[in-house]
């Protein structure tokens, strides 16, 4: 592989730009000051598809993050000021994108630079705690036995007299997680359900004191 690539910008402009590979773990933490800033200045020359370099870059500046004890605080914006002319947030994003993607071909299609890069992982995060507020609440609706402020559960506790007990019992214990799903993010849909299993209920319980009644 080549030391460089040309990036023709104009007819008359050679830009060199760094080749996309990754450093040797054995080289000197001087070689890889000079790596990095190869790879921040071909940030700023090819313009928007920068993501490749950013994660090569986000991987030395870990190493220096990780193994340099003596770059904390202060002394590592320091560093980064001294060295790269980055700013403690740049050097947080790179670093992040590093983090968040296992190699430099696996963005999703579409993320060429840091910025985007952020915003997908952001956007991401949201829907993850979206999702996790979702289950929580219905978790907790489950533990619960309070629903649209008001105490059901002794309405739905299966009858211990049913015919087919076990598949009844189980029926309504169905029948109850959904609505507790429901009571969760729709008060008015979980009333409509609520009153549908009450009328239910006084449908069964009616017929299981007929069916007791004649068998006496």
């Amino acid at each position: 592989m080549p030391a460089t690539n040309v990036v023709r910008r104009a007819a008359t402009e050679a830009l060199e730009v760094p080749a996309l590979r990754i450093l040797s773990s054995s080289v000197t933490e001087a070689e890889r000051i000079a790596f990095i800033k190869k790879h921040i200045r071909a940030i700023e020359l090819v313009g928007r598809r920068t993501i490749q370099h950013s994660w090569l870059a986000g991987r030395e500046l870990l190493y220096f993050k990780e193994q340099r004890a003596d770059l904390r605080g202060r002394a590592w914006v320091a560093f980064l000021k001294k060295n790269f002319a980055l700013g403690e947030r740049q050097a947080f994003d790179i670093m992040r994108v590093h983090r968040a993607f296992p190699s430099m071909n696996s963005f999703p299609k579409g993320i060429e630079s840091v910025r985007g890069a952020i915003a997908h992982l952001q956007a991401h995060q949201e829907v993850e705690q979206a999702e996790g507020r979702t289950a929580g609440r219905r978790r907790a609706c489950r533990r619960s036995t309070v629903y649209a402020g008001v105490h059901e559960t002794e309405s739905y506790q299966p009858f211990a007299a049913l015919p087919s007990s076990a598949r009844t019992r189980e029926q309504l214990r169905t029948a109850q997680q959904q609505l507790a799903e429901i009571a969760a993010s729709d008060a008015a849909a979980f009333r409509k359900v609520r009153d549908v299993i009450r009328r239910q209920h006084a449908r069964i319980r009616s017929k299981s004191i007929r069916t007791s009644t004649k068998s006496r």
